[in-house]
């Protein structure tokens, strides 16, 4: 062990060989105002040295930031629970509407009061629609048989002119009075002509009116008994559509409610393209439905009206 790096004043004992050695080995402390002097002569030449760009603007509030505890994280926002999104939209009323089927004092009804009352408002226009349409068709019917009467007459008298008619002229004669009588059209039209006229449903109580034949033979095929020629026990209270079964017509009533995904298809539609055959009260959505109405309600309509697609090309165009 070196005794010259101690300090003798540790040892009071005088007999201790550190009080032995020279004086010049060892190195006493040094005074604390000696000590202030040689601090404050490194301070300055510490400054009077170029110091190294730090990579911190501030080192005082770096070792502050350092020393500052971790900001806490922000709780996340507890939200009241909520109902189920189907009773959200039950509940959630409808805006008032200032114009419209629903302006005025229907604006304060609910959703289910708002829905009865469209249904109710469309039923009475389709309503009225089919009775317009029924005083038209059966309007343009008696015109073509006081013509076919007409003709009948004009055809008579000049046969009458002449020589005596044979016996087979008074039976065609006869005929034609008949059909005269029974309101059907006259035998000199042509079958393309007769394709286009309207079918109504011969069962009492129905006012439905088809623009084909098979269409009228599937509705008394699916709707009416054929051999009772009258309504089913059950009817449809909106479309008057008649059931042998009650649970069919619960599922067909269904298809009226606005729920059902064939609810749009059943009412009429506002605005719609209508048909642009004379006298075909079709209401179509898009031009896609008036291609597929066309051929099959109208056929042959190209021949009869060949320049329909330049006098109406709104209709035709992609």
């Amino acid at each position: 062990m070196d005794l010259s790096q101690l300090d003798p004043r540790l040892f009071p004992d005088p007999d201790h060989p550190i009080h032995q050695l020279p004086p010049a080995q060892h190195q006493p402390e040094p005074e604390p105002q000696q000590q202030q002097q040689q601090q404050q002569q490194q301070l300055q030449q510490q400054e009077e040295e170029p110091s190294q760009p730090s990579i911190y603007p501030d080192p005082e509030f770096c070792s502050r930031w350092k020393q500052s505890p971790p900001t806490p994280e922000p709780a996340p926002p507890q939200f009241p629970p909520q109902a189920p999104a189907r009773a959200r939209a039950r509940a959630m009323p409808l805006p008032s509407i200032p114009v419209g089927p629903l302006a005025g004092a229907a604006a304060d009804l609910t959703v289910e009061e708002r829905l009865i009352q469209l249904e109710v408002d469309r039923a009475v226009e389709r309503d009225l629609l089919r009775a317009t349409i029924v005083h038209s068709l059966r309007l343009e019917e008696e015109v073509a048989r006081l013509r076919a009467g007409a003709a009948v007459r004009q055809r008579r008298e000049e046969e009458e002119g002449g020589d005596e008619m044979e016996v087979d002229d008074e039976e065609e004669y006869e005929e034609e009075e008949e059909e005269e009588e029974d309101g059907a059209p006259a035998p000199h039209h042509s079958p393309a002509l007769l394709a286009l006229l309207p079918h109504h449903c011969p069962r009492q109580g129905c006012n439905f009116i088809f623009m084909h034949a098979g269409l009228l033979e599937k509705h008394l095929g699916t709707t009416h008994d054929a051999p009772q020629g009258r309504l089913k026990r059950f009817v449809c209270p909106v479309c008057r559509a008649s059931y042998a079964v009650e649970n069919q017509m619960l599922q067909h009533r269904q298809e009226h409610s606005p729920g059902h995904w064939k609810w749009r298809h059943k009412l009429p539609v506002p605005g719609g393209i209508d048909c642009p055959i004379p006298g075909c009260a079709a209401n179509l959505t898009t031009r896609q439905q008036l291609g597929d109405h066309l051929p099959r309600a109208h056929s042959g309509w190209q021949r009869l009206y060949p320049n329909l697609k330049q006098q109406r090309p709104e209709l035709f165009s992609r």
